[in-house]
């Protein structure tokens, strides 16, 4: 769980389907090109004290609840979060951003050096 989950990883985060109807791209990853999502074997009994793993703003591995779906990790951790939301935002305008930094560059403008700092 971190800000760079896709849209559709993030609506099928806890769902729930038989191994014997796994069918990639559909219920299965990978559910789109660069997907990171994997599955885990469901031990109902097992669940009370699980965790899994989500990143913090810094990128930095923390342990949740494994009952915490996307949706309320989010709620949790990057909406209450100023600086986790622009991270997200700048995650998710990345392609447009540097798109307008090259065209920036190839009109002579060096106003700033590095996309990063764009």
């Amino acid at each position: 769980m971190d800000i760079k989950t896709s849209e559709i990883c993030r609506d099928l985060d806890g769902k729930k389907f038989d191994l014997s109807e796994a069918v990639p791209g559909v219920n299965y990853p990978p559910m789109h090109p660069h997907c990171r999502s994997t599955t885990v074997p469901v031990d109902v009994d097992d669940l009370e004290d699980s965790v899994r793993i989500a990143r913090d703003e810094n990128g930095k591995n923390i342990y949740v609840d494994a009952n915490l779906s996307y949706q309320e990790w989010y709620k949790k951790y990057v909406e209450t979060n100023p600086q986790y939301l622009l991270k997200e935002k700048k995650w998710k305008n990345r392609n447009s951003d540097k798109t307008q930094f090259e065209k920036y560059k190839s009109l002579g403008y060096d106003g700033v050096k590095s996309f990063e700092k764009f």
